[in-house]
């Protein structure tokens, strides 16, 4: 289990969709804040393959406890929590690969076709 995996849980969509899984904090400062990502692209670094992958990623806030709705949050904040939640994007997708089912077929051309069923 990763550090970073004790500070979230996964929690079923608050929308109702039964497609998508939300995320809420569990820890720190924004403890109780549900969130879902929207589109996000991983891309590697071309110039530099050693620093990994880069997470650029939109998320919806879906609910703020009370006690922080009202708080105003300087940017170097806002920057940490965005910084947050792209660390708990990359846990979910290594969590995510680290147990999924791999399988291999081929096409009708020959081309080989891996697929990777994900469960959470």
């Amino acid at each position: 289990m990763s550090e970073i995996a004790d500070q979230y849980r996964l929690v079923p969509d608050i929308d109702g969709n039964d497609d998508s899984w939300c995320i809420e904090l569990t820890e720190g400062r924004f403890t109780g804040v549900i969130y879902r990502y929207g589109k996000v692209k991983l891309q590697l670094n071309e110039e530099d393959e050693d620093a990994g992958l880069t997470a650029n990623f939109v998320y919806d806030i879906l609910s703020v406890p009370t006690e922080l709705r009202e708080q105003e949050f300087e940017d170097e904040v806002k920057w940490e929590f965005e910084h947050h939640l792209g660390n708990i994007l990359m846990d979910v997708v290594q969590t995510s690969i680290e147990n999924s089912e791999v399988s291999e077929t081929e096409d009708d051309d020959g081309r080989l076709i891996i697929k990777r069923k994900v469960t959470f």
